[in-house]
């Protein structure tokens, strides 16, 4: 895994690997959305799969590992077995104010907030992030865009339902590999 090294005022340093926590998107609605990213050069070569960020952009920083750090796996399983699968489907696209970011939104953000909310009081300890949480799914960020690529953006449209039960833990350092996963397998609140 690769990381950074950050000291305890002592001498004595930890290795920290900052991570992503995602809930994927299954298939086939997964591959209609990397169409339209790959359409946009978003996300090329990233080995992320479409995904909906619980932590490590918005509401949440990075989720931040340290050396020793075996309990934090464990607590994302409870959060995994006390959360129902989320029956989701996406809405409209937004573009972030003041960005070239753009995105699905999701026609009911409660039951994806509740899992964030859940690991946001967990006690883990994640990074900074400047942003509020908003449920999305980015299709394109960081380029310019001509207003034809906006206007096309805008009305991209992905209809269906899709389940999303596959919480994910990736490192945000190349090559990011996986870390973990687990299940949401609660029968509550189905």
């Amino acid at each position: 895994m690769s990381g950074s090294e950050v000291g305890d005022g002592e001498g004595r340093s930890e290795h920290v690997v900052r991570a992503a926590i995602i809930l994927e998107i299954p298939e086939p609605l997964a591959g209609e959305v990397r169409s339209v990213q790959d359409r946009y050069a978003y996300g090329q070569g990233a080995p992320l799969p479409v995904h909906i960020t619980l932590a490590g952009s918005n509401g949440l920083g990075e989720l931040e590992l340290y050396d020793g750090a075996g309990a934090i796996f464990p607590i994302l399983d409870a959060i995994a077995r006390a959360s129902a699968p989320v029956a989701a489907s996406f809405g409209p696209t937004l573009r972030f104010p003041g960005t070239d970011t753009f995105a699905l939104t999701l026609m009911d953000e409660n039951p994806v907030a509740a899992v964030h909310r859940a690991i946001a009081e967990s006690g883990l300890r994640f990074g900074p992030t400047p942003f509020p949480f908003k449920p999305h799914c980015t299709l394109t960020s960081g380029t310019r865009r001509t207003d034809d690529e906006v206007a096309d953006l805008l009305a991209t449209r992905i209809r269906g339902t899709f389940v999303l039960d596959v919480l994910s833990v990736y490192a945000m350092s190349p090559p990011m590999p996986l870390l973990h996963r687990a299940s949401l397998t609660s029968a509550a609140q189905r």
